[in-house]
């Protein structure tokens, strides 16, 4: 029964930040969370596999406040702002539907840096071309000798489990590099998981970054002061 914690929940408050970041009036919290469902699942439906990372949503003064952290910015605004419009005119309709009218929101994006270090973005363009057939080994290799590339990664692994190649025995593969303590609060491990619709099946993709320790540079920095 190891490993069943997840990885980025267990680091909520000491390095990993809330992607719902309000507080919500007595008998308001259902509400607010069916809405972040909402504007979450009709966001990432319609935007390819790996162009966001993550979507935040905030409160402040009773406005919706929509954060999209873009690994891709070009596609989530589209030709002339299409795309983003769309999303504007899907989320009202979508939001009316659900019976929650006069919502005011605003629609912020923020471009994503380091796309090796992001493990999300890495899983996401993984099970995108395992759904347009290409081989899971060649995938695999290519995507670690990209995060290896980058020097803040310190290890990575990605697991990957179904049908691989249309075999017809289910299995799961895994390559990783370097280490990854999951057991160490301060390490900061980034973790991705989604899932490959293809023809045989789908195919769940899991990988894990590790950038090193959240407290190394107040280290430093106190070193630094003697």
């Amino acid at each position: 029964m190891g490993r069943q914690v997840s990885v980025k929940g267990f680091r909520i408050g000491i390095n990993e930040d809330w992607i719902a970041q309000w507080f919500a009036p007595r008998g308001r919290f259902g509400i607010y969370l069916k809405i972040d469902h909402i504007v979450r699942d009709l966001i990432f439906k319609a935007l390819p596999k790996g162009s966001i990372e993550k979507v935040v949503i905030q409160r402040p003064r009773n406005i919706l406040k929509i954060v999209i952290y873009a690994a891709k910015p070009g596609l989530v605004i589209g030709s002339k702002g299409a795309q983003i419009k769309a999303i504007e005119k899907g989320l009202k309709e979508t939001l009316v539907k659900n019976n929650f009218k006069n919502i005011k929101f605003t629609l912020d994006i923020e471009e994503v840096k380091d796309l090796e270090t992001k493990a999300y973005v890495i899983a996401a363009d993984i099970a995108s071309q395992l759904e347009k057939r290409a081989r899971f080994r060649y995938l695999i290799k290519q995507s670690m000798n990209k995060i290896e590339r980058n020097p803040k990664v310190k290890g990575a692994k990605i697991a990957v489990a179904g049908r691989l190649d249309g075999s017809e025995m289910s299995r799961r593969e895994h390559f990783s590099f370097g280490r990854i303590p999951l057991q160490t609060l301060r390490s900061k491990i980034d973790y991705g998981y989604i899932q490959a619709i293809t023809k045989y099946g789908t195919i769940g993709v899991k990988v894990w970054i590790y950038t090193g320790e959240a407290f190394e540079k107040e280290k430093e920095i106190e070193i630094g002061q003697y």
